[in-house]
């Protein structure tokens, strides 16, 4: 793992390297913060436990990991849940793979795991509208409804819903 894009010549030539340089600090922000005293090579850098040290000193909380397909992104959330899961943790993702719950689905006492996926999400959110909104409606006023509800706006909206429900959690609990 490299603090710094990829990207460019000067950034590939330090992808061996134990020390990052200067010229690879200027191009990439991010490199910055290790671009001071305390951190005199790579290896300085603190470990994933004691980064989820810090985080788990509030007991509860909010962690995401966004990023490109294919980055590691699902693996890294399993680490830090499971290292946080001395306190009670949620995992959720939206990711299709949604191997999370085959690899840790019940192994840890602490940590519950799901998955938010768009298509049962979509149809939770249509059978919603219908039985709310659209209870009253004529026969055309529900086919307008349901021809709207057909928008790929749709799917956004009912995953949007799923994600907040979870996120909420954050107030009790690590999600």
């Amino acid at each position: 793992m490299k603090p710094f894009n990829l990207v460019r010549l000067d950034a590939l030539r330090q992808l061996l390297a134990e020390t990052v340089s200067r010229k690879v600090s200027s191009i990439d922000p991010l490199v910055g913060a290790l671009d001071s005293p305390a951190f005199d090579s790579l290896s300085d850098a603190p470990s994933l436990s004691a980064l989820v040290d810090v985080i788990a000193a509030d007991k509860h909380g909010l962690v995401m990991l966004m990023g490109k397909g294919g980055v590691g992104k699902t693996t890294l959330a399993a680490a830090v849940a499971v290292e946080l899961a001395r306190l009670p943790v949620h995992l959720t993702t939206s990711d299709p793979a949604a191997n999370l719950s085959d690899t840790l689905d019940g192994s840890m006492d602490n940590l519950a795991v799901s998955r938010i996926d768009p298509h049962v999400e979509t149809e939770r959110y249509r059978q919603h509208v219908l039985e709310t909104k659209g209870a009253n409606l004529d026969s055309e006023g529900r086919a307008l409804l349901e021809e709207d509800l057909r928008s790929p706006c749709t799917e956004e909206i009912a995953v949007f819903q799923a994600f907040s429900r979870v996120i909420r959690e954050a107030g009790q609990k690590f999600v």
